[in-house]
């Protein structure tokens, strides 16, 4: 849905080294022009009804001038918590 609306889609992960882990992996990143920078707008793909949201909510505090709202697309009903606006997957379209 997202390519069918003409988005570039890009994946985030950032290797922590003395975890030796990903520390953030974010599913999609798409880009909004910004007057002077353009914005980024972080999603995650969740596909069950129980997960977290660590990495994203870690993601949006390292780039928070940069970020332009931030999204789950999961099985559950809309809601907003924390910046995060939750989508059902039938809503993916409306991004």
């Amino acid at each position: 849905m997202l390519t069918c609306k003409g988005y570039k889609l890009f994946f985030y992960v950032h290797y922590d080294l003395k975890a030796r882990r990903n520390d953030i992996e974010i599913d999609f990143l798409i880009s909004r022009g910004g007057k002077t920078r353009n914005k980024i707008i972080p999603i995650e793909v969740k596909s069950s009804e129980k997960y977290s949201c660590k990495s994203l909510l870690r993601f949006m505090e390292k780039y928070k001038n940069r970020i332009d709202g931030a999204f789950v697309i999961h099985p559950k009903n809309y809601s907003q918590k924390d910046g995060i606006t939750f989508l059902p997957c039938y809503m993916a379209f409306l991004l």
